[in-house]
């Protein structure tokens, strides 16, 4: 188990704990059978409709920001998303699962509209929905015998005049309140322990024929979680002490070479002779290098993937890649191991880094840390992409850590955009910020603009010094002018915003990226959207280092590194990096959210 659990697992245990000695045997611990009636309500498919139209909302600038009474929005949501599914349940002949489905919707809508009323500072549907059926993976909750790792996906989150609330979206009631209450007390201590100085109260929103809601404030919500939850935890951690931490020592040397052995016979099995060079055991996968027989090309070696699959027994299908005087043959890991931040800089490589900013990138199949350094010209600025789920935002919050670990306040400082709120909550008093940490369009702007000024400004210093860098004035152990980093952690709504918007972000990241270096002023810019119309050729064409987490095409990973392949990552920080001398596979490095407000100073 490891120590990890999701969130359905977590709430069943809690209410049926003489299950927890199958769970602790690898046994499927789901929903309740009983909530099959939420399936006839077409529950999945409502949440699949809210997920796709709350992310249109966050996305599609005026057209969905005029929307605002419950008509509107209803009419809006019908339109593009419910109308197709609604339709398909009707020509199924399931006439009262559409009805109420619909009725569902409808009532959802109103929720929507009440919420977005309730909130004096609303501009845009970004700002009232801060999280939408966003994963948590692995959000470590801490026992006296350890921490228990959890996973989860809340419906919603939105924000109030007073904080957020977590809203948990029901089509039926459960069996009891206190039932239904437990998965939004699990979920509000897990946004607790990744965002400490939040406050979060919590909502079951009922659509069903007589909708409702039960509102929780922060105390009850503890009060249920210490109670029911918190000794259920005190039990994993105790039981999965012994695996909490994997190591890099899951398989030994003798195991891989006798899975690569039964490579060579499959591959023999079908006509197909190869040779075994040689084995690398990474965190998220162990590669094998394959030396085809003279006269086997290697498209006969990819076209396998499937039947090998079958044949060697694998969770997935291997992925097959050509290298330099070999094959690639990639064997993905079910459980990938975690490359904690903490390991990641004590190692001697990192510590040798020299004066200038660098930070660790993540380590390779050759265990060998990939760094980068700000003042390098293919890595002083940075591209990243990642869809959802993929680690894009924990590598971001990795990157900040490592600098701040090396450096003083004095030496770099950090200007942050954060549109989803929550990924760099926690650090508003951060010594290392340079500015206020910002959270809307306009201020992401302005911060640009500041930077320019700024930029200017060193120029002049600069040619007074009569030096040509940031990096030679430091040399002369003139040091009163720290670096800068401007970590976007989304830029799209700037680029899909408004024409004069998009061109004047466009001006201003070229601008920096052109001249930046020599002032000691970087950027790195990330999205979760990479397609053409947010990575443009000049953002693209400005920012050497490209770091492509999993994302959800292959077109996607066209757009960030030229090559496929992107879309084949597994997550969890699985990700490939270009740095100017090819494409390189590696792990990014995880931090707990404890540790990174330590390293913060928050």
């Amino acid at each position: 188990m490891a120590g990890s659990i999701s969130v359905t697992q977590l709430k069943r245990l809690c209410l049926e704990p003489e299950l927890m000695g199958q769970w602790l045997r690898g046994a499927e611990i789901t929903a309740w059978p009983t909530r099959a009636l939420e399936g006839r309500t077409h529950g999945k498919t409502f949440h699949d409709i809210a997920r796709d139209f709350e992310k249109w909302l966050r996305t599609h600038g005026p057209e969905a920001d005029r929307l605002a009474d419950a008509q509107e929005i209803w009419d809006a949501c019908w339109r593009n998303f419910a109308r197709k599914r609604l339709l398909a349940i009707l020509d199924q002949g399931d006439h009262s699962g559409a009805e109420q489905l619909t009725r569902a919707l409808e009532n959802w809508c109103r929720s929507l509209a009440a919420a977005r009323r309730n909130l004096p500072s609303f501009k845009n549907w970004g700002d009232l929905l801060a999280l939408n059926e966003t994963a948590f993976d692995r959000v470590p909750l801490t026992t006296l015998e350890g921490e228990v790792y959890v996973n989860g996906r809340p419906d919603s989150v939105r924000a109030t005049a007073n904080g957020f609330t977590i809203v948990d979206y029901k089509l039926t009631r459960g069996a009891t309140l206190e039932q239904d209450l437990l998965q939004v007390a699990i979920y509000a201590r897990m946004l607790l322990a990744s965002t400490p100085t939040l406050r979060f109260t919590a909502a079951l929103e009922y659509y069903d024929a007589e909708p409702a809601v039960v509102q929780s404030s922060p105390e009850d919500l503890a009060l249920l979680f210490d109670n029911k939850v918190q000794p259920i935890l005190e039990r994993i951690a105790k039981e999965t002490a012994h695996d909490r931490r994997p190591t890099r020592k899951a398989r030994t040397p003798p195991d891989l070479k006798d899975f690569g052995d039964r490579i060579v016979e499959a591959y023999k099995s079908f006509g197909v002779p190869v040779s075994a060079l040689e084995w690398q055991d990474a965190p998220q996968l162990t590669r094998f290098r394959l030396l085809p027989a003279e006269g086997v090309s290697f498209n006969k070696l990819a076209w396998h993937a499937v039947n090998l699959r079958i044949k060697l027994q694998l969770d997935h299908e291997p992925q097959i890649s050509p290298g330099p005087g070999a094959v690639y043959f990639d064997v993905l890991k079910s459980n990938p191991e975690t490359v904690w931040w903490r390991d990641v800089v004590q190692r001697p490589e990192f510590e040798r880094l020299g004066a200038a900013p660098g930070f660790v990138v993540g380590i390779n199949l050759a265990n060998e840390l990939i760094l980068a350094e700000l003042t390098d010209p293919n890595s002083c600025h940075v591209l990243v992409a990642g869809a959802s789920g993929s680690g894009k935002s924990e590598w971001l919050k990795s990157v900040v850590a490592s600098l701040a670990y090396r450096h003083s306040p004095q030496a770099i400082q950090l200007g942050i955009v954060d549109p989803k709120i929550l990924t760099f909550t926690g650090i508003e008093r951060s010594r290392w910020l340079w500015q206020p940490i910002v959270h809307e369009l306009d201020g992401a702007v302005s911060l640009l603009r500041r930077a320019i000024t700024e930029m200017e400004n060193r120029y002049l210093r600069l040619a007074r010094e009569r030096v040509t860098s940031l990096a030679d004035l430091w040399a002369n152990d003139s040091r009163d002018l720290p670096f800068l980093l401007l970590v976007f952690d989304e830029f799209a709504d700037l680029v899909l915003g408004e024409r004069d918007l998009r061109k004047e972000f466009e001006n201003l990241v070229v601008r920096l990226a052109s001249k930046g270096r020599a002032a000691g002023i970087h950027l790195m810019l990330a999205t979760q959207r990479p397609d053409r119309n947010v990575v443009t050729g000049l953002i693209k064409a400005n920012l050497p280092l490209k770091i492509c987490l999993r994302v959800t095409s292959a077109v996607n990973s066209q757009i960030i590194l030229d090559e496929s392949g992107g879309e084949n990552l597994i997550g969890k920080g699985d990700m490939l990096c270009d740095r100017g001398r090819g494409l390189e596979r590696a792990q990014g490095p995880f931090i707990p959210q404890e540790e990174f407000l330590r390293v913060l100073g928050a």
